[in-house]
């Protein structure tokens, strides 16, 4: 989902029975276009000057906008300021501009690796965290500010260390019983 996408949808259903112009659709929508050809929203008519897209089926037009963008293709993204919001306005939290906070997972096998809050009031001891459980989180946003001395491993892919199951062990592990 992108904001591009978000104009073709607008601009098709804005067309009318009129169509767009195979110019104004671009190569980065092929996409987008195979996925309404498919669902049985839009085809593509000869025209006298190159061919047009149009809509055939409204109904399964709206359908797909409202899939990828649940609050309609007029609403704008300019309020969203986190990836959160993104996901509840947007269905995609690639369309925030930047996260407000972001939770950084690190692991270190090197001895007393910490991460340290710049006030030094909070210690996260990394090393010792990472052999008892894996690794650390801390929380990267305005109110915190870390520092550290050391290696230390940045995981943007936790599945990485382990195998492919990581989504289901983690669901296992919620649903299970506290201790």
């Amino acid at each position: 989902m992108s904001e591009s996408e978000r104009r073709l949808l607008r601009d098709l259903r804005n067309a009318g029975a009129a169509g767009i112009a195979a110019s104004r659709v671009g190569t980065n929508r092929k996409t987008t276009v195979e996925a309404l050809e498919t669902c049985g929203a839009v085809r593509w008519l000869a025209a006298s000057r190159g061919s047009r897209l149009l809509i055939i089926d409204a109904e399964a037009f709206e359908r797909y906008a409202q899939s990828r963008f649940p609050l309609g293709l007029e609403y704008s993204l300019d309020g969203i300021d986190d990836r959160a919001s993104a996901v509840a306005i947007a269905g995609n939290a690639k369309m925030a501009k930047a996260a407000s906070c972001e939770g950084l997972f690190v692991r270190s096998t090197k001895p007393n690796i910490k991460v340290v809050s710049r006030d030094g009031r909070v210690v996260v001891p990394v090393s010792e965290l990472t052999k008892i459980a894996g690794g650390a989180a801390i929380l990267l946003d305005d109110a915190h500010d870390w520092m550290f001395a050391g290696s230390i491993v940045v995981v943007e892919n936790a599945e990485a260390f382990g195998d492919t199951t990581a989504s289901c062990r983690t669901s296992i592990w919620l649903c299970s019983r506290s201790a």
